[in-house]
């Protein structure tokens, strides 16, 4: 929970980003982010309050009017790592913030550079109060900008693959929503440009293999989803954190594209380094696994051990993991003798 510094707004979150007034207490608005869960993702006000900083699980950071909860600016990670904290400076010039991974560290976004940078191109915005999205279409505008300042930016503009990594990330926005809504032209219409993109972010490849895998039936490509795991998995920059998530996404992959004998293999990998609230994942796989493997016994022990751990962890897992690890126990009874 937290206040705006004029004290008119007050942002609770949790698995979700929610606006209030606080002055009428007023529901103004709810912002939704990647990676948003029970334990919520880093936000701060600009010390004039116009400003609310959201990050997500895309290494992005998201510069929101909180009177309307609009988004106005996207700003993403120099090193595609996911953002732990950050600050605005005292008069909002400039964007303190902290990432993980192994070449995590603080960066310093200087807002009043970029805005200047982008003045001498005609890019700048109307005005000092909106600040509209610039690089929304990152692949069209690229001519435009081609010429900025990769560093001032915190960008990486010129090379052409941050570029794709950003169309990617935005493009797996739009296939986590279209599945949602059962929106299956625009969803196939994602996945085919995802897999025209080949990206190499870790977490987008590791998402959009998820989905694959285990997102609506008529979207599955349990092929396709082994490759982007592979691709997520092989990167060596990543959290211990984030490769644990990465090696039961694969296993799960694997299961779906019936490499059974090797899908046990990895999800045991990834079983014996998850927290107890996140083995249900690997415990439900494995009771299937088992049980296509003819190993009725061992596929009810890792059953039980998984409705053990939903039964005491519940509380703390999102509505996103109860309504997936609900329909993975479905699935896993279904072939249980």
């Amino acid at each position: 929970v937290q206040y705006s510094p004029d004290g008119k707004w007050l942002v609770t979150n949790s698995d979700r980003i929610r606006i209030w007034n606080a002055t009428t207490w007023a529901h103004v608005a709810d912002i939704s982010v990647p990676g948003s869960s029970v334990s919520g993702v880093p936000v701060c006000f600009s010390p004039d309050s116009r400003f609310l900083a959201v990050s997500d699980s895309s290494a992005r950071i998201n510069l929101c009017d909180p009177a309307s909860g609009r988004m106005l600016i996207v700003l993403t990670d120099p090193n595609e790592h996911i953002v732990t904290d950050m600050v605005f400076n005292p008069d909002g010039s400039q964007l303190a913030v902290l990432s993980s991974g192994a070449r995590g560290g603080v960066h310093i976004w200087d807002l009043a550079a970029i805005r200047d940078e982008l003045r001498k191109r005609q890019l700048d915005w109307p005005s000092g109060d909106t600040i509209p999205v610039m690089f929304e279409n990152s692949i069209a505008q690229k001519e435009n900008i081609a010429g900025l300042n990769s560093t001032i930016m915190g960008l990486r503009i010129v090379p052409d693959q941050q570029f794709i990594e950003i169309d990617a990330s935005r493009c797996y926005d739009l296939l986590s929503k279209s599945a949602e809504k059962f929106d299956l032209v625009q969803a196939r219409a994602a996945i085919a440009k995802m897999i025209k993109l080949q990206p190499r972010n870790p977490l987008t490849c590791n998402n959009f293999a998820w989905l694959l895998a285990t997102g609506p039936q008529p979207l599955r490509d349990s092929a396709i989803a082994v490759e982007f795991a592979r691709r997520a998995i092989s990167d060596e920059s990543s959290s211990a954190a984030d490769h644990a998530l990465y090696i039961n996404t694969l296993g799960v992959a694997l299961y779906r594209n019936n490499n059974i004998e090797e899908a046990i293999e990895i999800l045991e990998q990834s079983l014996a380094i998850q927290p107890p609230a996140s083995q249900p994942f690997d415990l439900y796989f494995l009771a299937m696994c088992s049980s296509r493997s003819g190993e009725q016994e061992k596929a009810r022990e890792y059953f039980d051990r998984a409705e053990s751990l939903v039964e005491q962890h519940e509380s703390q897992m999102s509505k996103t993991w109860q309504t997936e690890l609900a329909l993975f126990a479905d699935e896993a009874k279904s072939l249980l003798l």
